[in-house]
């Protein structure tokens, strides 16, 4: 079974990433910003021949990494869980993402999530089947209580993540409900160990060399891919299933991945 989906939120990169965006490698060189544009309105073109309508709000230069929209909200099935990011300069972003959905989308039930708790988007991986999210250095436990109560009716597990992987979809994301794939690092094998403990659901695994080759949307029997990675290129075209070339590597330098960059759902 495939993720389908009509709808897409996006938003606009706003020049202030290229010096204010966070980043865990601080010897990666910095964005080009136009080449960064130019990826992201590709990924967006993309998502619109798939038959998906998108909406790409406009951008903030007080909020250098707000073109990441998968970390502010959460959206499964008819529930929109708008986040509490773990970083300080993440948290205004969330107000945008409310009131737009508020706004435009009222069939969808809107859930807030207060602190204690911590999440970011990324590190909830959704399989169509149940859901796991990890205990990153931006999602803590009570984070992780909240997913659980938003969304009742899937299993939901806790994944620990190390100190040197971001987040959980960082290393792995799903291609369909019954394939998970997931790069080569020792994080990678650490989570996905406990995933497969965990699931209620015999999963195959594709492993690839690279574990930012790893990060992949999924939508409308298509997958789109980072083509400029060709360890993992090797791997992910023998996948049976169709697929658009993305260049991911602008925005991977502030720790970007595809499934960042859009909010999909129905």
């Amino acid at each position: 079974m495939v993720f389908k989906y009509t709808k897409a939120v996006c938003r606009r990169i706003p020049r202030s990433i290229v010096d204010g965006g966070i980043r865990m490698d601080l010897n990666k060189p910095l964005v080009d910003y136009e080449r960064a544009v130019k990826q992201h309105e590709h990924m967006v073109q993309s998502l619109e021949k798939l038959g998906i309508k998108v909406t790409v709000l406009e951008t903030d230069e007080s909020t250098p990494d707000c073109v990441f929209v998968e970390d502010p909200a959460v959206i499964i099935g008819d529930t929109v869980l708008i986040t509490n990011p773990g970083r300080e300069s993440r948290k205004a972003e969330t107000k945008i993402m409310k009131d737009y959905f508020k706004t435009n989308e009222p069939h969808l039930k809107i859930v807030e999530m207060e602190s204690p708790a911590t999440l970011d988007g990324g590190d909830v991986m959704f399989t169509g089947r149940e859901i796991f999210v990890g205990q990153s250095r931006r999602t803590n436990e009570a984070g992780f209580l909240k997913v659980k109560e938003t969304f009742p009716n899937y299993p939901v597990h806790a994944i620990p993540i190390p100190e040197n992987t971001l987040h959980l979809i960082s290393c792995m994301s799903p291609v369909d409900e019954d394939t998970i794939l997931c790069g080569g690092s020792p994080d990678a094998s650490a989570a996905l160990k406990v995933v497969l403990e965990k699931a209620t659901h015999m999963y195959s695994v594709v492993r690839t060399p690279e574990d930012d080759g790893a990060n992949l949307v999924s939508a409308n029997g298509t997958i789109l891919w980072r083509s400029d990675l060709p360890a993992t290129s090797n791997i992910v075209s023998k996948l049976n299933i169709p697929k658009v070339d993305l260049d991911g590597s602008e925005l991977n330098k502030v720790d970007g991945s595809l499934t960042c960059c859009s909010l999909l759902y129905n």
